[in-house]
C-alpha cells in the first residue's frame, strides 16, 4: 500500500535535512569575526601558490632540461664610430684660384679633397674644382682608386679649362737635352720636338720647352746599339739640371716610346726630392701627351721651371 506524501510536507521536510546539515557542518564557525591579518597572510598565500604559472618558452639558442649548460651570452659588439668629417672650406669664391690653391688644406687628406672638388664642380666652380682635383695628386698621399678618380676629373675638366699663362714671355725655359752618337741624331730629332711641343702644352702655358742633341764621337755598341742620354736643364747658362736617365737604342726599336718614357721616368725621379709628389705612374699604352696632361699638374709644372731657372744671385 502506497502512501502519498502531501507537497507541502516533502518540500518542509528537504529543507529541514538541508538546515540540518547545513547546521551541523558550520555550527562551530564563526562568520561574525572578521580574520586576524595573519589568518589573511595565509590565505594569499595558498591562493598565489595555487595559481597557474606561464609555461616556459624553449630558448632559441639553449633547450632547457637537455642537460646542456647554457652559454654565456654574448657580449654586444660597439659599432665603429667615424671621426666627424671636417667641414668643406670652399674659400673665397668671389676671388680667382691661385695656382697653389687649397694647397693650404691638403692635410686634411684626399677625401676631404674629393669632397671639395665634387662641391666645387657640381657649382660650376670649374677652376677651383681643377686646382682642388690637382692637390689630391701633388699635395697628398691617395691610394690608387683616390687617385684614378682625380686624374679622370682632371682629364674631364681640361678641355673647359683654359691656359693659365698666355704670355710667353713669362714662360720658364727648360731644355730637353741630349747626348749620342751621329748614326740615330735624323730619328731623334722629330721625336724630341714633338716631345717638346707635348710638355709645353701641358704645362698650360708655364713652360717654353726647347731640345738641344749633342753628338759625341764615340762609336756605336754591337749590334748597332747606339746609347742615348737625356736629362732636361734650366734655360741659361750653367743652369740647374735634373739626373741623367739613357738607354740604347737600334733602328728596330720603337724610339718614340723609349724616348718619352725615358723623360717622364726623369720628370718623376726629379720629384722624389721635392715638397710635392712624385707624379703618378702613366698606364701601359698610354699616350705621351694624356700622361702628362692629367698625372702631372699645373703647379708640378711650374715647380721644374723656377728650380731650373733659379733667379740669379744679386752682383755684389
Amino acid at each position: 500500500m502506497r502512501v502519498r506524501i502531501p507537497i507541502p510536507v516533502a518540500v518542509i521536510l528537504s529543507l529541514m535535512l538541508v538546515g540540518g546539515i547545513w547546521w551541523r557542518k558550520t555550527a562551530h564557525y564563526d562568520f561574525l569575526t572578521p580574520p586576524s591579518e595573519a589568518k589573511l597572510a595565509q590565505i594569499r598565500h595558498k591562493m598565489e601558490e595555487s595559481l597557474a604559472k606561464p609555461p616556459q618558452v624553449e630558448d632559441a639558442i639553449s633547450i632547457r632540461g637537455s642537460g646542456m649548460a647554457e652559454p654565456a651570452p654574448k657580449p654586444v659588439e660597439a659599432l665603429p664610430v667615424e671621426p666627424p668629417k671636417p667641414a668643406i672650406d670652399p674659400g673665397n669664391l668671389a676671388a680667382p684660384p691661385a695656382l697653389d690653391s687649397y694647397a693650404d688644406q691638403a692635410f686634411k687628406g684626399p677625401a676631404y679633397l674629393i669632397e671639395l672638388a665634387s662641391f666645387l664642380e657640381t657649382e660650376g666652380h670649374f677652376l677651383r674644382a681643377y686646382s682642388a682635383w690637382e692637390r689630391i695628386l701633388d699635395s697628398t698621399k691617395p691610394d690608387d682608386e683616390q687617385a684614378k678618380i682625380a686624374t679622370n676629373a682632371i682629364k674631364r675638366l681640361r678641355p673647359s679649362i683654359a691656359k693659365w699663362n698666355d704670355d710667353p714671355s713669362r714662360s720658364a725655359t727648360v731644355i730637353i737635352q741630349v747626348g749620342t752618337g751621329k748614326k740615330i741624331t735624323k730619328k731623334l730629332k722629330p721625336v724630341l720636338e714633338q716631345a717638346a711641343k707635348d710638355i709645353e702644352q701641358a704645362s698650360s702655358g708655364l713652360l717654353k720647352v726647347k731640345t738641344n742633341i749633342a753628338v759625341g764621337k764615340g762609336q756605336a755598341l754591337e749590334q748597332g746599339a747606339t746609347p742615348v742620354a737625356m736629362w732636361f736643364s734650366g734655360g741659361g747658362k750653367d743652369a740647374p739640371a735634373t739626373e741623367v736617365l739613357s738607354f740604347t737604342a737600334t733602328d728596330a726599336d720603337n724610339l718614340e716610346l723609349l724616348i718619352t718614357q725615358t723623360l717622364y721616368s726623369i720628370l718623376r725621379s726629379y720629384f722624389t726630392r721635392s715638397t710635392l709628389n712624385s707624379p703618378t705612374a702613366a698606364m701601359e699604352g698610354e699616350r705621351f701627351s694624356e700622361t702628362l696632361e692629367k698625372r702631372v699638374t699645373r703647379l708640378t709644372w711650374e715647380r721644374l721651371g723656377s728650380t731650373l731657372n733659379p733667379p740669379l744671385a744679386p752682383k755684389p
